[in-house]
């Protein structure tokens, strides 16, 4: 299974202003692209992180099959299912098969009741899943999370150079790691 990011967050879960409060740049408006940057990096690094999408975001996933199709944490919905079928043509499933289960973090897809999956062509990335994951406001985005980006934010904007003479590098804030392993899914295997 691989997966694709389709379409970006069009919003982040920390805003400009909010960053700047928190890292206080010197000058006022020179480096609002440079932070704005830094937050998308952060946000980045904190879906990396914990293994999460944190703002609404669409996705495909790509399999060889209907069988163990598991989405990403915090998938909000399926868009549409598409498939090779036998005859090697590119089919749609009807929304009436199929079903977003949810079961603790996992998110997967399955059949509804009394329904079959199609038989589809043997050939890598027969299956096409494209869906949305992720919270669909900042507002969402737990407070735990938004602190650890601001304090990546931070620490981008402090050490932004690859080497600063005279200047003793230091490692992300070990808070950055305790904020967020409440929301870290663990690696199984």
């Amino acid at each position: 299974m691989t997966f694709i990011i389709k379409t970006e967050p069009t919003e982040e879960p920390v805003d400009l202003s909010e960053a700047k409060d928190h890292i206080r740049p010197d000058s006022d408006s020179g480096d609002d692209v440079l932070i704005s940057g830094l937050i998308k990096s952060a946000r980045q690094q904190v879906e990396e992180h914990i293994g999460r999408p944190l703002m609404s975001q669409s996705w495909t996933l790509y399999a060889d099959g209907f069988s163990d199709l598991e989405l990403k944490p915090w998938t909000t919905g399926i868009d549409v299912i598409r498939y090779m079928d036998t005859d090697n043509a590119q089919q749609t499933l009807a929304a009436s098969v199929y079903e977003l289960r949810k079961m603790g973090l996992t998110r997967s897809v399955g059949l509804q009741y009394s329904q079959d999956w199609p038989s589809v062509l043997p050939h890598p990335g027969s299956v096409e899943v494209d869906f949305t994951a992720g919270y669909a406001s900042a507002e969402d985005v737990p407070q735990p999370i938004k602190q650890a980006m601001l304090l990546m934010v931070g620490h981008l904007y402090e050490f932004r150079e690859a080497a600063i003479a005279g200047v003793q590098i230091s490692q992300v804030p070990m808070a950055y790691e305790a904020l967020l392993a409440p929301y870290k899914i663990p690696v199984i295997g």
